[in-house]
């Protein structure tokens, strides 16, 4: 993920002096708190930062590339049990249908002896 300059400057600033609130931030980078929202929610939905009501922000101390590493962890955990889920289901319906295709051939081979 690449960060803006603004968002690079916030996380410098939330790693000097956090916790710190959105309006000491906004003070130090001479904006306003609503500009800065958008900033922060990327920042925190990434997980460079965290924060914590009437505390404020803090830097969680992931790099961009622990952050990816631990994206592609929680895709490849989830990838397994839904492959799992899914084998057994399909499992389950194909030993159906074999179980019902070779009662199928039984009377069919059966119903041929019959006939000859």
């Amino acid at each position: 993920m690449e960060l803006s300059n603004r968002q690079e400057k916030i996380i410098e600033i939330v790693k000097n002096n956090g916790p710190i609130t959105g309006e000491h931030i906004a003070d130090q980078l001479n904006l306003t708190r609503a500009t800065l929202r958008p900033d922060l929610a990327i920042l925190t939905m990434a997980g460079f930062l965290d924060a914590r009501p009437r505390v404020g922000y803090f830097y969680t101390g992931k790099t961009g590339s622990e952050l990816l590493t631990e994206k592609i962890k929680n895709i490849r955990f989830m990838n397994t049990n839904l492959f799992q889920l899914l084998y057994k289901k399909v499992h389950r319906y194909t030993m159906l249908f074999l179980r019902c295709f070779w009662r199928m051939w039984e009377h069919y081979s059966l119903l041929m002896k019959i006939r000859a």
